[in-house]
């Protein structure tokens, strides 16, 4: 049976790529902390992701009102100006 690249791809990206986010989404806010900023290459050194599956999960978590961006900061690992990731504040929190 023959099939198009196209058609496999995109029902692999369906399948196995989005089952995966969930469990991205998760590690990713496991390793940040309440009041923490973090660069993407910090983030990539706590979890083991690359940083370019970082930029798609934080984008979507930004979206999702969990993330949210932070002040600018010299990043730790790279020593450039970067505009961090934190935990986002959670609306009536005593501290945030």
């Amino acid at each position: 049976m023959k099939t198009h690249a196209a058609d496999t791809s995109i029902a692999c990206y369906h399948g196995i790529v989005q089952d995966k986010k969930g469990a991205q989404h998760a590690l990713i806010l496991a390793a940040m902390s309440a009041g923490v900023t973090y660069s993407m290459q910090e983030l990539a050194a706590r979890t083991g992701l690359q940083t370019s599956t970082l930029s798609a999960r934080l984008f979507e978590l930004r979206e999702s009102g969990s993330v949210e961006h932070a002040q600018k900061r010299r990043c730790s690992i790279s020593g450039v100006t970067i505009e961090p990731h934190r935990l986002a504040a959670v609306q009536g929190a005593l501290f945030q």
